[in-house]
C-alpha cells in the first residue's frame, strides 16, 4: 500500500470516526427530546390535574361561605334605612366575623344596591397583616357583574362564571351572592379567596419539573451511549470494506473480529458491493466519458443550430442566404465537406447551390447536379427522410466524386418547408460511421430551418418583385394620365395684373424634366413632380436686385409639393367621374336591350344608342356569317337604318 492510499485511508477513517460521532450526538439529542418529551406531557397532565383539583376546591369554599354568611344576613337589613336597627347591624356584623374566622376567606362584606344603581358596603370584614380582624363600612363600591343575569340561587364567581377555572397569576378568587326583594336585586354579599396557596404549589411543582429535566437528561445520556453501542460501532465495521475499495485493493474481504457484534449480512453486502465494483470500474468510467462527450458535443450542436437559425432568419437573398448556411454549418460541427442543393423548378434536378469546401467550390465552378434519386442526396431528395452512409466503400446508394476523394461517410437530410422539400443539407466527414442518430436529429431540425428561411427569402424576392412590377405598371399608367391630361390644357401665366392660359405646350429647356432649381436670371424654376412623374413647372421671375433667399426658395418647393398633390387629386377625381359615367351608361345599355326580345330590335337599338351616348363619327354593328370574313366599315354603310350618327 502506498503512502498516498495510507493518506487516504487515515483520512477516510477521520471523517468515518466524525460522521459517527455526529449521528450518536443526533441520536443523544433525538433520544433526550423523546424523554423529555414524555416527561414534559406526564408533568403538564399531572399539573393540569393538580391545577384543577386545587381550583374546585378554592372554588367550592367559597360558595360555602358565602352559603354560611347569607344565613346570618336578615334581608330587612337591606331595605330599611341604613342605621334604623343599630342591635341587628351589630349583630349582622359580628356573624360576618365569627364567618371569616370559620373559613379561609381573606374578606367578606355586604353590599346594598339602592334604586338609583349606587354600590355601598353597609358592613365588611378582612384578615390584617397581623393575623386580626379589620371592620369597615359605609365604602362605595362597583359592580363586576350584571344583577339581571345572576338568579336568586345564583353565586357569581368573579369573571370565571361561564368557564369555572381560574387563571395562575390573580390574586384573589371574588364570588357574589344577590339578595331579592319583591324580584329586585336590593344587595349582594362578597367574598375573597387568596390565591397565594395554589401560588405556592404552582412554584414548588416547577421546581419538580426542573428536577424532572435533569433526571430526563441524565436519562437521554445513558440511552444513546446504549444506542452507540448496540448500532454505531456495527455500522463502523461496516464501512471497513469501503477503504479497502477507496485504497484499491477491491481483491481484498473484510472478516470482522471474534467477539464484535457486527451484522453478517452488512459484512457480505459490503464484500460483494466491491466484488461488483471491481468488474465494473474500468466500464463506468468509459460510460462515463463516452456520456461526457457525446453531451458536450449534444449541447454544441444545439448551440450551433440556434446560432445558425437565428442568423439564417435574417437574410432575405437566397445565395447569400445559402453560401453563409453552408459556411456556418462547417464552422459549427467541423465537416470535412458542407453542401446545400435546391430542387429545380424541373422537379427533375438537385442542383448544388453552396459549399463549405474547397472541393465543393470546384463542383460549384462546374455546376454539379444530381438526378433525382441518384446518390445519398439524389435519396432524400426523393423520399424526403434522411440518409446516412457510414461506410462510404460499402454502401450501394453513395455516389463518389472525385473533388472530395477524403470523403468516408456521408448524410444527406431533406429540407422540408411548408410540406414539400425544397432542397437537401449534404455533410461529408474523413471518418467512418462519424453520425450518430442524434446528428441526424439535430441535423434535421438544423435543415428544416434552413428550409423556412430559404422558402422566406424566396417569398420576399417575389414579393419585392410583384411591388416594383406594380409600382411601375401604377407610374405608367399615372405617366399616359398625365399625358392625356396635359393634352387639353397647358397651364396659366400671371404677369402682375391677370392671368392668362398657355396656349402652346413648353418646349426645350422649359418642358418638364429634373427636379432641379435654376436660379439664373433670377428665375425660379421648380418642377411640379408626382410619384417620379415630372407634369409641369412653376417658373418665377423678379428684378436681379432682388435675389431668391434659401426660405424663400423652400416655400416655393412647399407650395409646388401642394399643388402637385392637388393636381393630382383633380385628376383622380376627373377619372373616378368618367369611370361613373362608363358604368352608368352600361347599365343603362344592359337594362334597355334585357328589355328586347326580337335580335333586330336589340342590334338596331344597341348602335343607335352607343352612336348617341358616344363622341364618335359613326357606329355599325353586324353579324358575320360563319364561312364569310366581315367587310371593312365605309361611311355609306354607317350612314343606312343600323349605321351610327355623326
Amino acid at each position: 500500500m502506498t503512502v498516498e492510499a495510507n493518506r487516504s485511508v487515515e483520512e477516510y477513517r477521520t471523517q468515518i470516526d466524525h460522521l459517527l460521532r455526529r449521528r450518536a450526538l443526533m441520536v443523544s439529542i433525538l433520544t433526550g427530546a423523546v424523554v423529555l418529551a414524555v416527561l414534559l406531557v406526564f408533568v403538564a397532565t399531572l399539573f393540569r390535574s393538580l391545577h384543577s383539583l386545587l381550583t374546585q376546591h378554592i372554588q367550592d369554599d367559597a360558595v360555602s361561605t358565602l352559603q354560611m354568611a347569607a344565613n346570618g344576613v336578615p334581608s330587612s337589613l337591606l331595605t330599611q334605612p341604613l342605621y334604623e336597627d343599630e342591635a341587628l347591624l351589630r349583630e349582622t356584623d359580628a356573624y360576618l366575623e365569627k364567618t371569616l374566622l370559620a373559613t379561609h376567606a381573606d374578606q367578606l362584606f355586604l353590599a346594598r344596591l339602592p334604586a338609583d344603581g349606587n354600590c355601598n358596603i353597609i358592613l365588611g370584614v378582612s384578615h390584617t397583616s397581623g393575623g386580626g380582624v379589620e371592620h369597615y363600612e359605609g365604602l362605595p363600591c362597583e359592580i363586576p357583574f350584571d344583577p339581571a343575569t345572576v338568579g336568586k340561587e345564583d353565586i357569581w364567581i368573579g369573571g370565571l362564571r361561564a368557564s369555572g377555572r381560574i387563571r395562575v397569576g390573580h390574586q384573589y378568587l371574588a364570588a357574589y351572592k344577590l339578595f331579592f326583594e319583591g324580584g329586585r336585586p336590593v344587595g349582594f354579599l362578597g367574598v375573597y379567596y387568596p390565591l397565594y396557596v395554589l401560588d405556592t404549589i404552582v412554584a414548588r411543582m416547577w421546581v419538580i419539573v426542573l428536577v424532572m429535566v435533569l433526571l430526563s437528561i441524565f436519562l437521554a445520556i445513558a440511552l444513546s451511549r446504549w444506542v452507540t453501542q448496540k448500532t454505531l460501532l456495527p455500522l463502523h465495521a461496516f464501512f471497513l470494506p469501503v477503504e479497502n475499495v477507496l485504497v484499491g485493493d477491491l481483491s481484498r474481504r473484510y472478516q470482522p473480529p471474534a467477539g464484535l457484534n457486527v451484522e453478517t449480512a452488512l459484512v457480505d453486502m459490503a464484500n460483494e458491493a466491491a466484488q461488483i465494483l471491481e468488474g465494473r470500474v474500468s466500464t463506468v468510467e468509459e460510460e462515463l466519458e463516452r456520456t461526457r462527450q457525446a453531451t458536450e458535443r449534444r449541447a454544441s450542436y444545439l448551440a450551433a443550430t440556434a446560432q445558425i437559425g437565428r442568423i439564417a432568419s435574417t437574410i432575405l437573398d437566397v445565395d447569400t442566404l445559402l453560401d453563409e448556411s453552408a459556411r456556418m454549418v462547417a464552422r459549427y460541427f467541423g465537416f470535412y465537406h458542407v453542401g446545400l442543393f435546391l430542387i429545380d423548378e424541373s422537379q427533375t434536378w438537385v442542383v448544388l447551390r453552396a459549399a463549405s469546401s474547397e472541393g465543393g467550390k470546384r463542383m460549384l465552378a462546374r455546376k454539379h447536379r444530381l438526378r433525382i434519386g441518384q446518390g445519398v442526396v439524389g435519396y432524400a431528395a426523393q423520399t424526403g427522410r434522411p440518409r446516412v452512409a457510414s461506410d462510404v466503400d460499402v454502401d450501394v446508394v453513395w455516389v463518389s466524386n472525385p473533388d472530395l476523394p477524403e470523403t468516408r461517410s456521408e448524410m444527406a437530410v431533406p429540407m422540408n418547408a411548408r410540406g414539400h422539400v425544397v432542397g437537401v443539407l449534404d455533410v461529408q466527414s474523413k471518418e467512418p460511421a462519424a453520425f450518430s442518430a442524434e446528428d441526424v436529429a439535430t441535423l434535421r431540425v438544423l435543415a428544416n430551418q434552413l428550409a423556412v428561411a430559404i422558402d422566406n427569402a424566396r417569398l420576399y424576392r417575389a414579393s419585392q418583385a410583384a411591388l416594383e412590377e406594380a409600382r411601375a405598371l401604377r407610374t405608367q399608367e399615372t405617366g399616359e394620365a398625365w399625358r392625356r391630361w396635359r393634352s387639353r390644357l397647358y397651364g396659366y401665366r400671371f404677369d402682375s395684373i391677370t392671368v392668362q392660359p398657355i396656349r402652346e405646350p413648353l418646349t426645350g429647356e422649359h418642358a418638364p424634366g429634373s427636379a432641379e432649381v435654376s436660379t439664373e436670371a433670377n428665375t425660379l424654376s421648380v418642377p411640379l413632380v408626382w410619384g417620379g412623374f415630372a407634369i409641369g413647372r412653376l417658373r418665377i421671375h423678379r428684378e436681379p436686385s432682388r435675389p431668391w433667399t434659401a426660405s424663400e426658395v423652400r416655400l416655393v418647393e412647399a407650395a409646388v409639393a401642394d399643388i402637385a398633390q392637388a393636381l393630382e387629386n383633380a385628376r383622380l377625381l376627373e377619372e373616378i367621374r368618367e369611370r361613373a359615367y362608363v358604368e352608368q351608361t352600361v347599365g343603362r345599355v344592359r337594362k334597355q336591350l334585357q328589355s328586347l326580345v326580337e335580335p333586330e330590335t336589340i342590334l338596331k337599338e344597341a348602335v343607335r344608342y352607343l352612336g348617341k351616348h358616344l363622341d364618335i363619327d359613326y357606329a355599325m354593328i353586324e353579324v358575320v356569317p360563319e364561312s364569310e370574313e366581315p367587310a371593312p366599315p365605309s361611311a355609306q354603310e354607317g350612314a343606312g337604318e343600323g349605321g351610327g350618327q355623326r
